[in-house]
């Protein structure tokens, strides 16, 4: 499983998401933080969930 969270989430949970074998990456790490939501889906297209908790959505997206 692969995902994208969003930001606001704090790296923590990517370290721990990794210690149990499922790979996740931060926005932050990848993208400009003003960047527009059209360019975050676009880099999502290879994830298949999205986490925002900012805005308090959860998208599964196709792969």
């Amino acid at each position: 499983m692969k995902l994208l969270l969003d930001m606001n989430i704090p790296i923590r949970f990517s370290h721990l998401l990794a210690a149990k074998g499922i790979e996740a990456v931060r926005w932050s790490d990848v993208g400009l933080p003003n960047a527009a939501d059209v360019e975050i889906m676009e880099y999502a297209r290879g994830a298949i969930l999205s986490i925002d908790l900012k805005n308090a959505r959860l998208r599964i997206l196709p792969i």
